[in-house]
C-alpha cells in the first residue's frame, strides 16, 4: 500500500512540476507586452538572475546544490533511510529555478530526490524500521524514471542497478510504485518528455556500426565522468561558482541558445531535423561542458537528460555516412552514452524499448551498449551518480582525521587540589554532574580522583552509608598517581588518543587533558562517548 502510494505522489509530482517548469519557461519567453515592457526582454538576463539568487541561498543556508540520485544513494547506503521531505521540496523549488534559467540539467532526479524523502517520512510516520524505509526509497527512483520516460521496466531496472541490494525483497515495492506512477502520468495524458518513436529497422549486415558507435560513446561518457568529477573538486561549494555558471548560459543563449535547457526538446527535434555533422558535434561537446559546469556549479538538477541528448547528437554524427539508419543509431547512442555514465545498461537497453515500442531494438541497442560498457570500465571510471558521495565520504574523513581534542573536550572542568579534604570531593560529586576531577598540585596535574575513589576512601556500603572516619583524609592519600592515568595533549589528533585508549589497557571513561607534557596545566577532561561520536562509530 505504502508503496502505491509513493508511487502516486511520484506521478502527480512530475505533473506538478512538469507544468510548472513550463509555466515559468513560457512566461519569460511569452511576446506579451505590458506597456512598452515584454517578459520575452528579460529572458536572456534570467540565468543570471538565477544565479545571483543561488549565491544568497547557498550562503545562508546548510546546504548546496542538488543531485538527486546521489541524495538518494546517501540515504541508502550512509543515512539508513533518512533523507529529509523538507530539504527535499527546498531541492525541487532550487531545480524548477534552474530549468526556469535555462541550466542544462535533467528533472527525472529531483523528482527522485522528493519522492525518496517523501518514502522517507511513510517509514517514520508508519514506525517502519531502516531496511522498509530504504526499500521506499529505492522505489522512488523506479516511480521517477517511469513518471518522467514513460518506461516502469526500465525504471525498475535503473533502481536496482543502481541502489537495490537486496533485489528479492526489494522487487515488488519497486514494481507497485513505478506502475503507479506510469499509470498516473498516463492518465492524464502526458507524453514522455522525450520522444523517440522514430525507430528504423537495421539488417543484420549493419550490427557492426553500433558496436562502432558503442566503443565511441563509451570513450565519450569516460572523458564526460572524468571532466565532471574534476569540476566537481574545482567547483562544487564554492560560493560563487553558481555565476560562472550563470554567466555560461547567458553567453549560450545569445550565441549558441540550442544549448540550453535540459535538452529534452532537443532530443527530439534532433532526430527529425537534418542538422550537419559540424553543428551535432558542436551541439555534443557544447552541451557537455554546460550540464558539467551547472551541475557542479550548484545548479539543481540531474545529467540523465542531457546526456541522452548528447548521446542522440553523437548517434547522428557516426549517422551520417549511414542515413537510411540515422535514427535508430542515434537512439542507440544515447542509451549508450547514458549506460557508461550512469553504469544501468538493462535500465537504458529497456527504456529505448518502451520509449520505441518496437522490440526490434534489442539486439542493436545491446550491441552498442555493451561495447561502450566495456571501454568504460577499461578507463575504470566511477559512477557519476556515486562520485559525490564517494567525495563526501573522503572529506569527512579527512576531516575526522584532522581533529584534535581540544575541539571535542570539555573545557574549564571542575578540579580540587591535592590538599582538599574528601568531604571537599563528596560534596562536589553531590552537587556538580561532574564525577570525575583531575587533582592539581602547584597549578600542575598531579592525578585525578573518581566518584568510585571516594566511595572507596568511605567504604560505602550499597545503601549509601558511609564510614565518615575518613571524611577528613586529604585527596592526595586517595587519587589515581599520573603512572596510573592516561594523560593526553589539547593538539593531540582523536583517531591518535582512540588508538592508544584502545591499546593502554586501562579501564577508560574520562581522561585528562593538558596543554603540554612540561607545563600539565588541565584545560579539559575528555569523555570515551565524544572520542566515539568524533569518530562517527
Amino acid at each position: 500500500m505504502l508503496s502505491s502510494l509513493l508511487g502516486m505522489f511520484a506521478g502527480y509530482l512530475s505533473i506538478i512540476f512538469r507544468k510548472a517548469a513550463n509555466f515559468g519557461t513560457y512566461l519569460f519567453e511569452s511576446s506579451q507586452k505590458i506597456g512598452n515592457f515584454s517578459f520575452a526582454d528579460l529572458s536572456i538576463y534570467i540565468p543570471i538572475f538565477v544565479s545571483i539568487i543561488f549565491v544568497a541561498i547557498y550562503a545562508n543556508t546548510a546546504f548546496w546544490g542538488a543531485r538527486g540520485f546521489s541524495s538518494i544513494l546517501k540515504a541508502v547506503f550512509k543515512t539508513h533511510g533518512h533523507l529529509s521531505l523538507n530539504n527535499s521540496f527546498k531541492k525541487l523549488g532550487l531545480s524548477l529555478l534552474s530549468i526556469i534559467g535555462k541550466g542544462s540539467v535533467g528533472r527525472e532526479s529531483m523528482i527522485a530526490q522528493c519522492s525518496g524523502g517523501f518514502g522517507s517520512w511513510l517509514g517514520r510516520v508508519f514506525h517502519l524500521n531502516s531496511k522498509k524505509t530504504v526499500r521506499l526509497i529505492v522505489s522512488s527512483a523506479a516511480a521517477a524514471i517511469a513518471a518522467t520516460y514513460g518506461a516502469p521496466i526500465a525504471g525498475i531496472l535503473f533502481a536496482i542497478e543502481l541502489l537495490a541490494e537486496e533485489v528479492h525483497v526489494s522487487l515488488a515495492p519497486m514494481i507497485v510504485a513505478s506502475l503507479s506512477a506510469s499509470l498516473i502520468v498516463k492518465s492524464y495524458g502526458l507524453d514522455p518528455v522525450i520522444d523517440i518513436n522514430t525507430w528504423t529497422h537495421v539488417a543484420g549486415k549493419d550490427l557492426y556500426i553500433f558496436a562502432i558507435l558503442g566503443i565511441l560513446s563509451g570513450m565519450f561518457g569516460a572523458l564526460y565522468s572524468h571532466a565532471s568529477n574534476i569540476a566537481s573538486k574545482k567547483l562544487y561549494e564554492k560560493k560563487f561558482s553558481p555565476l560562472i555558471a550563470g554567466f555560461g548560459i547567458f553567453a549560450l543563449l545569445i550565441y549558441l541558445p540550442d544549448l540550453t535547457g535540459g535538452g529534452y526538446e532537443q532530443a527530439s527535434s534532433m532526430i527529425q531535423s537534418n542538422s550537419t555533422i559540424n553543428e551535432m558535434l558542436v551541439y555534443a561537446l557544447g552541451k557537455a561542458l554546460i550540464t558539467i559546469l551547472c551541475i557542479n556549479s550548484g545548479w539543481a538538477g540531474g545529467h540523465f537528460g542531457p546526456i541522452f541528448s548528447i548521446g542522440i547528437a553523437l548517434g547522428l554524427i557516426f549517422g551520417a555516412k549511414f542515413s537510411y539508419i540515422s535514427a535508430s543509431l542515434a537512439i542507440a547512442g544515447a542509451a549508450a552514452l547514458c549506460a557508461s555514465i550512469t553504469h544501468a545498461p538493462l535500465a537504458l537497453i529497456i527504456l529505448t524499448w518502451e520509449m520505441t515500442d518496437s522490440s526490434d531494438v534489442f539486439i542493436p541497442v545491446t550491441i552498442c551498449v555493451v561495447a561502450a560498457i566495456l571501454v568504460r570500465d577499461f578507463f575504470n571510471v566511477r559512477n557519476l551518480y556515486e562520485s559525490p558521495l564517494i567525495d563526501l565520504l573522503s572529506k569527512k574523513t579527512n576531516k575526522k582525521n584532522q581533529k584534535t581534542i581540544k575541539e571535542i573536550m570539555e573545557k574549564k572542568p571542575e578540579t580540587v587540589n591535592s590538599d582538599q579534604k574528601i568531604k571537599d570531593v563528596l560534596y562536589l560529586t553531590r552537587t556538580k554532574k561532574q564525577t570525575y576531577f583531575p587533582v592539581l598540585k602547584n597549578e600542575r596535574l598531579n592525578g585525578i580522583i573518581t566518584r568510585a575513589n571516594v566511595l572507596h576512601a568511605l567504604e560505602a556500603d550499597l545503601h549509601g552509608k558511609i564510614n565518615k572516619e575518613h571524611l577528613n583524609d586529604k585527596v592526595g592519600r586517595w587519587k589515581s598517581s599520573i603512572e596510573e592515568i592516561l594523560i593526553i595533549k589539547e593538539n593531540d589528533l582523536v583517531i591518535d588518543t582512540a588508538h592508544k585508549m584502545r591499546v593502554s589497557g586501562i579501564n577508560i571513561s574520562h581522561l585528562p587533558v593538558v596543554n603540554n607534557l612540561e607545563e600539565m596545566k588541565i584545560v579539559g577532561v575528555l569523555h570515551s562517548e565524544d572520542v566515539l561520536k568524533a569518530l562517527d562509530v
